[in-house]
């Protein structure tokens, strides 16, 4: 068919089916097989293509094979409607997928005004810092709520890569976000939000300039009615310059307390004050600068811009890396469990180890070779492993993965996790009442660990990280069951907790700011 098989960083993926039926009712087919997507995915062309084959295969063998959709907007349908009773079209249309690409095509060339002007609001997602899955993976499930209703929503991501993994199967439109090209290393770790500005391009004013100006550029074009910031402060000071509403998510660490200084992000040194209300009072020169030559609102502290028309801080009040915040409304996370492989325990009489890591981590090679010789069986994910270190420690009972996998069903079984220390990891396990072993690779991730610790519920990897200080750690969170305890008091506490609820407070908050910005 000229069509190209699903592949993933070179290896062919298995094609699934969502559903097959079985009756004994000898009057009906055997096997109805039905497939189930949102209406605005099916209209993209690969996966139209998916889609045929798919329908093709079952074809074969004799078995009916239905779509099943939902959300299908009034547009779509009157057009369905009519040309369902053509005969002439019937006949062009040998399948029910041609016909999804020739309604599509139709609607792109004829009613595409129309159709968009009936849209609610265009909704632009903005990340800017910060790495890894996290923050699309919790933009995802706000995102596809949001487009179920109607709403245009494009994504503009720190990392493409991440994107195209993500939101690609999804048929999301993105783009890259702007950021300091220069790459200068601070001289010294930034010791707040305000040295992480700094160093991510806000001490050179011309790249702050060119940074704002790009961000104001995607604004312009995407004709947004609203920002959805994820760790993305510049885009969230272009919104500022243009007075378009905004809505923050973060988990602590992204979005700092109200409060000035900005307080340190490294604790356990004696940072001195004045350190940090020079850091903050550069920032604000260069902002203010700008907003001033735009003829925009200048501000008094850099917390203002975090103080804005919605905030939904994504994080359980003892996870914040900032410590408990008075006044704050704590949304709980939002991270998603639905992408990655489907994996599963094949020892059932072993103790169960999963460990979510980089190579980058300081100490990986030899975390491995600690994790391979326990007496348990592990499944290690690290997207960006090579071929040589896997097969170091890859054993009947050791397995490498280089993408995600679906984490709930390993998490009923798992007797520990490995972890870097992101939020979303972190809350999964001990909503599972899983113990955690942390290996920060940054300060965000060791002030999340310092949090895990002081709930009991796990141990912190610090600067000693030979193969025996690993083991040690191990040998702890497996056999003292004081951790497991204090991962289940937490589980316990958030019994019921989905992150399903945290996305629908999102979208509700989204939705009240969109309807009081449309107000004359």
């Amino acid at each position: 068919m000229q069509i190209q098989h699903p592949i993933y960083q070179g290896v062919l993926q298995i094609m699934s089916s969502n559903f097959l039926v079985n009756t004994r009712d000898s009057k009906k087919p055997k096997f109805v097989l039905l497939t189930s997507q949102v209406f605005g995915e099916i209209t993209i062309s690969r996966t139209i293509e998916k889609l045929e084959l798919e329908r093709r295969y079952w074809a074969q063998k004799s078995i009916p094979w239905m779509l099943v959709t939902e959300g299908i907007p009034k547009l779509y349908s009157r057009i369905l409607v009519g040309f369902t009773q053509l005969s002439w079209m019937k006949r062009l249309c040998v399948n029910e997928l041609r016909f999804m690409s020739i309604i599509n095509y139709l609607l792109s060339v004829a009613g595409a005004g129309k159709f968009r002007k009936n849209k609610m609001s265009r909704i632009l997602f903005a990340w800017e810092l910060g790495g890894n899955y996290g923050h699309l993976s919790r933009q995802l499930p706000i995102a596809q709520q949001l487009r179920r209703q109607g709403h245009d929503v494009f994504f503009v991501v720190r990392d493409t890569t991440v994107a195209a993994q993500l939101l690609g199967p999804y048929g999301f439109a993105f783009t890259q976000a702007p950021f300091d090209t220069a790459g200068k290393r601070p001289v010294r770790p930034p010791a707040n939000y305000a040295e992480i500005l700094l160093a991510s391009g806000y001490a050179d004013r011309a790249a702050l300039w060119g940074l704002v100006r790009s961000w104001l550029s995607l604004i312009e074009m995407f004709k947004a009615d609203i920002v959805i910031i994820d760790h993305a402060p510049t885009a969230l000071f272009a919104a500022h310059l243009t007075g378009l509403p905004t809505i923050l998510i973060g988990n602590g660490f992204e979005i700092p307390p109200d409060c000035s200084p900005l307080p340190s992000i490294r604790p356990w040194e004696n940072i001195a004050n004045d350190r940090l209300l020079r850091a903050e009072e550069c920032v604000l020169e260069r902002l203010n600068t700008i907003a001033s030559s735009l003829n925009a609102r200048t501000l008094l502290r850099i917390p203002e811009l975090f103080q804005g028309t919605g905030k939904i801080l994504s994080t359980f009040v003892e996870l914040d890396h900032y410590g408990i915040r008075d006044g704050e409304i704590y949304a709980s996370p939002i991270f998603s469990s639905a992408t990655g492989q489907q994996m599963a325990w094949s020892e059932p009489d072993k103790p169960h180890i999963f460990a979510y890591l980089r190579p980058s981590v300081p100490g990986f090679e030899l975390l491995l070779k600690a994790l391979s010789k326990q007496p348990a069986e592990v499944i290690v994910v690290a997207p960006g492993i090579r071929r040589a270190q896997a097969e170091t420690v890859v054993s009947a009972n050791f397995r490498v993965l280089g993408q995600p996998v679906l984490l709930d069903s390993l998490l009923e079984l798992a007797d520990l996790v490995v972890s870097t220390g992101g939020t979303g990891t972190v809350s999964q396990c001990l909503l599972a009442g899983v113990p955690l072993l942390l290996v920060p690779q940054n300060v965000e991730q060791y002030l999340m660990s310092q949090c895990v610790e002081a709930l009991g519920a796990g141990l912190t990897a610090k600067q000693n990280r030979q193969e025996e200080d690993f083991a040690g750690l191990l040998e702890s969170l497996l056999h003292d069951p004081c951790y497991r305890k204090a991962a289940e008091v937490f589980a316990k506490q958030y019994a019921g907790f989905t992150p399903e609820q945290a996305v629908d407070q999102a979208v509700q908050l989204i939705n009240t700011v969109l309807a009081k910005s449309m107000q004359p």
